[in-house]
């Protein structure tokens, strides 16, 4: 799904379930960064009703490939989605990276072949 989004940084390195897991956060302001998603045919319907009340993060970043039920659910809540990072950056580390959550970024998945993420110099 295209579109830029910005907010604070949440990576989870591992696969997660937006049925029963992810719903009961509240990822309002976030970009989430996961290994996966472990699918469920209700996951579209849980990433719509996250929308509307105003929990569902600003955008979801995927490591591996998205599973079509996300893919629909992002349509359903105009949720900026990217996925296959890992193909597109050979080497990533989610647990490394878990430093960084909490970090402001800008995601800008309007190209159809690479998605952009600018983090600001981060200053220790």
């Amino acid at each position: 799904m295209p579109g830029v989004a910005r907010g604070k940084l949440l990576v989870i390195p591992d696969n997660v379930s937006f049925y029963g897991e992810l719903e009961k956060r509240d990822l309002s302001g976030k970009i989430l960064l996961v290994e996966g998603t472990r699918g469920s045919t209700v996951a579209p319907y849980v990433i719509y009703r996250m929308c509307r009340r105003g929990v569902a993060p600003n955008a979801l970043l995927i490591a591996t490939r998205v599973e079509p039920m996300i893919i629909a659910g992002a349509v359903l809540a105009e949720l900026v989605l990217v996925d296959s990072l890992a193909e597109l950056n050979p080497g990533l580390n989610l647990q490394a990276l878990q430093e960084y959550n909490g970090v402001d970024v800008e995601v800008d998945a309007n190209s159809a072949s690479l998605a952009r993420i600018t983090v600001p110099a981060i200053r220790r």
